[in-house]
């Protein structure tokens, strides 16, 4: 099983794939959509939306691993560090998300690599259910030299995402509710 490429944007101001991961997971998982959204918005702002589907309630769940030190900030906010290298993250949905930090061993995986051990942040849905939406905001930069805000605006217009880090502001306009695998990519346009 593997997954495929379903659309591709790219310009002067940002990058957009949208990947179809529907069919690379085993069917006793009761997968039924599964789509990621990566935008990067240049210089350095990184949006993922990954659409989930069920056939039945799912305990959904998000990872990031990573070498770097994780410090959480309230319940959908952290920073992560590896050197002089920073990743802030907001996560915009779900809005009951749960965010944990656990280390995890992995010579014995990969001992080729000099990480004998890495952090994994963990982002899962309070409760199940047969959908979710996992958007998640980041932005590769010291926060002293501007800390990433991010928000969910909802007005008669439809839903966007508010993003500003630095002098850079922007606003990512999201494509109402659809069914995840009839219609690739949940970001309609970046202003």
């Amino acid at each position: 099983h593997r997954g495929r490429f379903v659309f591709k944007e790219s310009n002067d101001v940002y990058d957009y794939v949208v990947g179809d991961a529907s069919d690379v997971y085993r069917k006793e998982a009761g997968l039924t959509g599964f789509l990621r959204n990566f935008l990067y918005i240049k210089p350095g702002l990184v949006v993922v939306a990954d659409e989930l589907a069920a056939k039945g309630a799912a305990e959904f769940a998000w990872f990031l691993h990573t070498p770097g030190e994780i410090t959480t900030a309230g319940s959908n906010r952290c920073l992560i560090r590896n050197g002089d290298a920073y990743l802030q993250v907001v996560v915009l949905e779900p809005l009951d998300v749960r965010m944990t930090v656990q280390p995890k061993e992995v010579a014995a995986e990969y001992p080729k690599n000099d990480w004998k051990r890495l952090n994994v942040l963990s982002l899962a849905c309070a409760k199940p259910c047969d959908r979710t939406s996992f958007i998640v905001v980041m932005y590769v930069g010291d926060p002293e030299r501007g800390v990433l805000e991010a928000s969910r605006a909802v007005s008669a217009g439809g839903n966007s995402i508010e993003v500003s880090v630095g002098g850079m502001k922007r606003t990512i306009r999201l494509a109402g509710q659809r069914d995840v695998r009839a219609t690739p990519g949940i970001i309609s346009s970046v202003k």
